[in-house]
């Protein structure tokens, strides 16, 4: 008899377990998946995806059933230990809602989220709450929607209690909000209660709820979904005569100069580039990026203008600008002229329209691929599971960008569109794959020796690089060397792609007539100057030496460049080139003829301060900026001074003597750079701060 009591409350129980886990999973994966979308649509984008909201609302569902069973089991283990089993029936349906909370306390713990922290505390308080009053009452009734209530707190509460920057309203706001939906929550169990109705039944009340809100929860992933954009030639603004040449403009994001084997690096990383370089394009060997970032120095190539002047760059912690609507883009230019514009962008967070980068485009592309790896918040706890349980599957489920493969096949797909326009067409693509997660196929890590541990990205990486920019530690050999692996196996995945879209267009004869031009954004650092990273670490040669090389068309044999070369410079370059006139500027310099003078010619830097980094370490606090002038740097603040000497020092040997005249010319410039970006930080002439400055790096004894 004891037998066959145990085995019909233990049934009971793992059945509840399941019922109970399930609705609670459902409720707050499905309100999750609301919010989520909620989110981007604030900034005017969208990271849904229909897979996502699935996998992440069948995650959850998953690892809460899974817990709600065995805390079932276990209670009912306690039971008989107990003796307990031939008592009254046991009734636990606030299991579920008990499992849910637990894991979402444990995740606020891994994540840092002190809203979800107070959103799991509050949830026990409710369940301790509900089973008091119905304990004390006999009101069943009480529990009937309690798993709704829960999940509805674990999932509205941290929404509406994040900082400014992430919802769009005021603190105030949300937290009243915050407060409202507690107290709507508590409601039920102070409420008088009811009379049952006779013959009332509303049974299939719940079940119908629940689906309907699944298939609200996963909606906005379907709508959401990206497909690509059909290219639409629209009628040409002027005549297209006369004929000019195309115009093929390739980014690669992250990638540094001195980890390209065409520039001497002791690996074999380009060799399809050095290949195309020796038909007839031109190496500059002194090529640097504006900033340390993809918005700033994105918008530079496509404006001519630095980062203070195009205004597209961060704010520290207020949310990043776009460009300036005063500045016109080269897209913009060569459409206004008669080209077919057309863009494509694996960088869809710094590149995407919402900063104005499709500015005069007939066709732009800065879509993400369906993700799989947590565009939710993270106090949306399900992306985070999903994002650890595919990162323990390999590191190839890791992207959130398109990768390279993706971006040259639709480029490739796209040129013969162009073409058939029969009008001159502009270019535009950009590769990601360089940036973290550094994620190559392979075949190229294991080539290059990458520790190939797919969890390392999710949660050792983000560790290190916190450790290191803070200070705590060092990097070790062995972590550098991993990082630097990684790198170095992602350029040359890139390399193959380049090669491949490059062969493409030669044999439809497209590079005959074309301006092709291939360059970077910035660099990416690996510890050695006590930072890793890029974006608001500061002016280091690591970030802003990038390669550039251009074909024009006619060109015959390889040659270098060795001029000090700036990123605003492609765009006067092109344009002329192109025929067309030139705006004055009082920066920029177009690259013909080869024979220009300028050796006195100062290169201007800026780093914006990241807000998460100032946390860390008061060196990445502020904006900094330099300038480049025959071979010596001179910065406004927080240069690393171990990165800075042996750039100069290199440059020393070059020849160059440090002059009053050559100081005077610097601050010049950083003077003008600094009133275009309204700051009134600058140093003084008649200060002795340049001197002071000059004498810690060495040049003035």
């Amino acid at each position: 008899m004891k037998d066959t009591a145990f085995q019909a409350s233990f049934a009971r129980l793992t059945r509840d377990s399941v019922i109970d886990g399930g609705e609670c999973a459902l409720v707050y994966g499905a309100a999750a998946n609301l919010l989520s979308f909620v989110v981007p649509l604030l900034h005017r984008s969208s990271d849904a995806s229909l897979a996502f909201a699935v996998l992440t609302q069948l995650l959850v569902l998953a690892t809460v059933v899974a817990i709600s069973v065995a805390a079932g089991c276990a209670i009912q283990v306690l039971r008989v230990l107990t003796w307990r089993v031939d008592r009254a029936p046991l009734r636990h349906r606030l299991v579920g809602a008990a499992a849910l909370a637990g894991v979402a306390l444990l995740m606020s713990y891994w994540l840092n989220e002190p809203a979800l922290l107070v959103a799991s505390v509050l949830v026990f308080v409710l369940l301790i709450a509900t089973h008091v009053v119905e304990r004390g009452r006999g009101d069943g009734e009480r529990r009937a929607w309690t798993n709704w209530r829960a999940a509805t707190l674990l999932a509205v509460v941290p929404f509406l209690a994040q900082p400014r920057s992430e919802r769009g309203w005021p603190a105030a706001m949300g937290i009243g909000a915050a407060v409202a939906v507690i107290v709507l929550a508590f409601w039920p169990l102070f409420r008088p209660k009811r009379s049952p109705v006779p013959g009332r039944t509303v049974g299939w009340l719940r079940p119908v709820a629940l689906a309907l809100l699944c298939v609200v929860g996963w909606l906005p992933g379907l709508l959401a979904e990206d497909l690509e954009p059909a290219l639409i030639v629209k009628a040409a603004p002027v005549p297209p005569a006369p004929r000019r040449p195309n115009v093929i403009v390739i980014t690669l994001d992250t990638v540094r100069a001195d980890h390209l084997s065409i520039y001497g690096y002791g690996r074999e990383t380009t060799p399809n580039l050095r290949a195309w370089w020796r038909e007839g394009a031109t190496r500059y060997t002194r090529a640097f990026a504006t900033s340390d970032m993809t918005l700033a120095s994105h918008a530079s190539i496509f404006t001519g203008l630095l980062p203070s002047e195009h205004g597209a760059h961060r704010r520290g912690s207020r949310p990043d600008t776009g460009l300036r609507s005063s500045a016109g883009t080269l897209a913009a230019r060569l459409h206004a002229a008669g080209f077919v514009t057309a863009g494509i962008a694996a960088n869809a967070a710094y590149l995407s329209p919402r900063f104005g980068f499709n500015a005069g485009f007939d066709y732009y592309d800065a879509r993400r691929p369906p993700r799989l790896t947590a565009p939710s918040p993270s106090y949306f706890f399900g992306g985070t599971l999903l994002y650890w349980v595919l990162a323990y599957a390999g590191p190839d489920f890791q992207f959130s960008y398109r990768s390279a493969t993706a971006v040259t096949d639709q480029a490739l797909r796209l040129v013969p569109q162009l073409e058939a326009s029969g009008r001159p067409f502009f270019l535009f693509v950009n590769m990601m794959d360089a940036h973290t997660p550094m994620v190559a196929p392979a075949a190229y890590r294991h080539a290059f020796g990458v520790r190939d541990e797919g969890f390392y990205w999710v949660r050792e990486y983000p560790e290190l690089v916190k450790e290191i920019n803070s200070g705590a530690r060092t990097i070790t050999e062995q972590e550098r060397t991993n990082l630097i692996a990684s790198y170095d196996a992602a350029i040359a995945y890139l390399d193959a792609e380049l090669g491949r879209l490059l062969s493409g267009l030669a044999r439809d004869h497209v590079m005959d007539d074309s301006i092709v031009v291939i360059t970077s954004d910035h660099g990416e650092l690996f510890g050695r100057s006590g930072a890793v990273g890029h974006d608001g670490v500061g002016i280091v040669p690591g970030l802003f030496h990038v390669p550039l090389l251009i074909r024009f068309p006619g060109s015959r044999g390889p040659t270098s460049d060795r001029r000090a070369v700036s990123a605003i410079d492609l765009y006067p370059t092109i344009l002329e080139a192109c025929g067309l006139t030139l705006e004055p500027s009082s920066h920029a310099r177009s690259l013909q003829p080869p024979s220009s003078d300028w050796s006195q010619r100062p290169l201007l830097f800026e780093s914006f301060e990241s807000a998460w980094l100032a946390a860390l370490h008061p060196r990445f606090r502020g904006d900094e900026r330099a300038v480049l002038i025959d071979g010596h740097l001179i910065s406004t603040g927080r240069p690393d001074q171990q990165e800075v000497t042996s750039w100069t020092a290199r440059a020393r040997r070059s020849g160059g003597e440090l002059t009053q005249a050559i100081v005077e010319e610097a601050y010049t410039a950083l003077r003008e750079l600094e009133q275009a970006a309204e700051i009134d930080q600058g140093m003084p002439p008649e200060s002795d701060g340049p001197l002071d400055r000059l004498r810690s790096l060495g040049y003035v004894q």
